[in-house]
C-alpha cells in the first residue's frame, strides 16, 4: 500500500491524524501523553465520523 492510498483509504482522517502524532513524537517534540492527544484532537477535527457529522446534527 502506498502512501497515496493510505490517505485516501476509508477513513482518512485516521490515517493523517496518526501520522502527524507519530511524527511528532519520533522527531522528540511532543511526549507520547501528548502524542496520544494530539491524535484524538486530529481524528475529530479530520475524521468523518467526528466533528464533521457533529457540525451536520447541529445544522439539521
Amino acid at each position: 500500500m502506498g502512501l497515496l492510498e493510505f490517505f485516501q483509504g476509508w477513513d482518512s482522517g485516521f490515517n493523517m491524524a496518526l501520522v502527524v502524532a507519530v511524527l511528532f513524537l519520533a522527531k522528540g517534540l511532543i511526549a507520547f501523553d501528548d502524542a496520544v492527544i494530539l491524535f484524538g484532537f486530529g481524528y475529530l477535527a479530520l475524521s468523518n465520523h467526528g466533528l464533521g457529522m457533529l457540525g451536520n446534527a447541529f445544522l439539521d
